[in-house]
């Protein structure tokens, strides 16, 4: 009989929400830990430890900061109430004074931070915010002229703030927590739906924001919807100010006014503050029932009739809040990493490649409060040389170098001459926030094949599939695999399914061992109108799939 093919196995991605027998033969109905490129289905990659084990402090939001010299890339670890630099050698203690307010890793509640010019802006949402000069010298410090102004003579005092963002020479603050008097005869209130904006500053000062006839400093009630403001951002020339329930783009006009305001989305918000990503086409975020996309004038919905449901029905109420995304530009992708149901951090991601349009989903920490894009050197690169058999570093007759590899050519998934270059580009850099002596270490992905020294499951399923022709009853002797593994013992665990009708249950048989290094199909003995596969893997090696033959 003619063998069916399936080619292009990559080219679609996973689709959860569309009934299996409606799908395509090339879209996956379920999967887990792979990512969908090239037209191929490939293991997602592992994590390697990047600097030094943290002391003491739970790393929950990470930043970068470029210092300008030979030190390349700095980066900064917030922690529940404490703030670390790793300046490329040591870490250093940046925790203000006074300290900040603490911040469980089991309570709903992010860090955020902004760059202005050489400055760090962060505010933690529950204390008025702080800032850094970029000097290891210096500690971050509060926010100068934000608690109390100058001017006028009674002035508002500011407290926390929920979002800070730059904004060309301005420094923005959405949702402020306002003293409304000296006097303390008023309430003090949480402005939700105000946003504030500093004097124009330089690049090397913190601003002002002492609002008067001639200055450029200034707030703007948005009063269109009763959202709060929960996230801020730059698109382009204009700041795009996500509301729980609108979306409002302000644009500079220069004096007196400033800026001007217009809801371009007045039934759309983001979810919480970071659930929002930069990418080629605009911003991707993260809305209450679905993702969408926004390119400065209008909005587009992401998830539905594809994902939808596995994400919403997955994601844990209580803390949602939780969310952020981060984009890894080297991979066309945007990760969209929340806390499933029993979760307090992100333990899952949902991956976006926007320049395929796939979509796919892996495993985080248990709690991963933040995941960051940036350069980060894995603590030993990988170098050949040496006797593994001797046990022999480098000697005058064979002048290698100390960190010599050791380990089997042909298993290694590391590529000779490339450790050295993938330390000079970026990659995205792990927290592990458990409250664990263990958990006081930074990873960097697309780093080997484990997942905190572990082996990491993956998982492509498909069922419903026709074979070009839902009516008649086939009959599947063996399905073909087009694989390929980095090691010769690779081996998977494969089941095969079949119905009869699309309201039937799926009837599954198996596991049988594949191993495509020795073995070139399944066999199988089954019949039906339609049919599936799983397979699963769980082993310290690469893999990639792209194409079946029935």
């Amino acid at each position: 009989m003619q063998l069916v093919p399936v080619e292009n196995i990559g080219q679609m991605g996973v689709n959860t929400d569309v009934p299996s027998w409606q799908l395509p033969p090339n879209v996956w109905s379920d999967s887990n830990n792979v990512r969908f490129d090239d037209l191929s289905v490939r293991k997602s990659q592992g994590l390697a430890k990047v600097f030094d084990k943290l002391s003491s402090t739970t790393p929950m939001y990470l930043e970068t900061y470029q210092s300008g010299n030979d030190s390349g890339t700095w980066w900064i670890a917030f922690g529940t109430q404490s703030v670390m630099l790793w300046d490329g050698s040591a870490w250093k203690d940046l925790t203000p004074s006074p300290t900040p307010t603490n911040m469980s890793i089991d309570s709903p509640g992010q860090w955020q931070t902004t760059k202005l010019g050489s400055l760090v802006y962060a505010t933690n949402g529950i204390d008025p915010p702080f800032y850094w000069d970029g000097k290891t010298s210096n500690r971050f410090q509060p926010l100068p002229n934000w608690t109390s102004q100058s001017t006028p003579s009674s002035p508002h005092k500011y407290g926390a703030v929920q979002t800070l963002a730059g904004f060309k020479s301005f420094l923005w603050a959405g949702n402020v927590f306002v003293h409304t008097d000296d006097a303390g005869s008023t309430p003090n209130r949480m402005f939700e739906r105000s946003v504030y904006w500093s004097n124009m500053t330089n690049f090397y000062t913190a601003p002002d924001w002492d609002i008067t006839e001639n200055s450029d400093a200034g707030y703007y009630e948005l009063l269109d919807s009763m959202g709060g403001v929960v996230h801020m951002q730059q698109l382009r020339e204009s700041m795009m100010i996500y509301k729980s329930d609108s979306i409002i783009v302000s644009t500079f006009v220069g004096a007196p006014f400033m800026f001007t305001f217009q809801t371009i989305a007045p039934e759309i918000g983001v979810l919480c503050k970071n659930a929002v990503a930069d990418f080629p086409g605009g911003h991707w975020f993260v809305g209450r029932s679905d993702c969408y996309i926004n390119n400065g004038q209008t909005i587009e919905t992401k998830l539905t009739n594809r994902v939808q449901s596995e994400m919403f029905k997955d994601i844990d109420g209580d803390y949602a809040v939780n969310t952020y995304c981060v984009t890894d530009w080297a991979n066309n992708e945007i990760w969209t990493c929340y806390p499933s149901v029993g979760n307090s951090r992100p333990n899952r991601a949902l991956i976006w490649n926007y320049k395929n349009d796939t979509f796919s989903f892996r495993d985080l920490f248990e709690k991963t409060g933040h995941i960051k894009y940036g350069v980060a050197p894995v603590q030993s690169g990988v170098q050949w040389g040496g006797d593994k058999a001797a046990d022999t570093g480098p000697t005058e007759e064979s002048p290698f170098s100390n960190n010599y590899y050791t380990g089997d050519w042909d298993s290694s998934t590391d590529s000779w001459g490339t450790q050295s270059y993938d330390d000079t580009v970026e990659h995205l850099v792990w927290t592990d926030s458990r409250q664990t002596n263990s958990a006081l270490q930074l990873y960097r992905h697309e780093s080997g094949n484990l997942l905190m020294d572990a082996t990491m499951s993956t998982k492509i399923e498909r069922t419903g599939i026709d074979l070009g022709d839902p009516s008649t009853v086939k009959y599947v002797s063996a399905v073909y695999p087009k694989m390929w593994t980095s090691t010769a013992d690779a081996t998977f665990n494969v089941w095969t399914a079949h119905q009869m009708n699309t309201e039937d249950d799926v009837t599954w048989e198996g596991p049988k061992v594949f191993n495509p290094d020795e073995m070139n199909k399944i066999s199988v003995r089954t019949s039906g109108k339609f049919f599936g596969i799983r397979m699963e893997s769980n082993g310290d090696f690469d893999w990639l799939l792209s194409g079946l033959e029935w």
